[in-house]
């Protein structure tokens, strides 16, 4: 189950969510961007935290699998490098302080084109559905995300 924003939206700073720990209802948070033809995404799972890098088809190349800390990757961020073209994955357990925990370089030079943002949670949930973000920041001026 997943939802996309209905706006599009520039990626010219960081943008971050608070994840909260996975419950019942809920056992692999996701929360990414769609860059064009490519969706940019953190998930959280029984394995730990795995950054991802999807395509159209939906199939996924690594980027980084970690250990997932509750208390210190309590927040995920996308940041795009305005020199280089790619687009860094970080963590912070307090929303203050940024660790980069991995990069990639994609298709689509962030700079020229807009991106969508991704909520979604793993499939075959049968039970009510509780979808476990909070505090999705961007830039100040837009409407509605989802």
């Amino acid at each position: 189950m997943a939802a996309l924003s209905l706006g599009e939206y520039r990626l010219d700073g960081r943008v971050w969510i608070q994840a909260v720990a996975p419950g019942a209802g809920s056992p692999t948070p996701v929360f990414g961007i769609q860059l064009d033809e490519e969706t940019l995404l953190f998930r959280r799972d029984d394995d730990g935290l795995a950054l991802r890098v999807r395509d159209t088809d939906g199939d996924e190349v690594p980027v980084e699998d970690l250990e997932f800390e509750t208390s210190d990757q309590r927040f995920w961020a996308l940041r795009p490098d305005p020199d280089s073209g790619s687009i860094h994955f970080e963590t912070s357990s307090n929303a203050q302080q940024w660790f980069d925990v991995g990069e990639v370089e994609p298709e689509t030079d962030p700079a020229e084109a807009c991106i969508h943002f991704e909520i979604s949670i793993g499939t075959g949930i049968v039970s009510p559905t509780v979808i476990v973000f909070d505090n999705l920041n961007r830039l100040p001026g837009g409407a509605a995300l989802f």
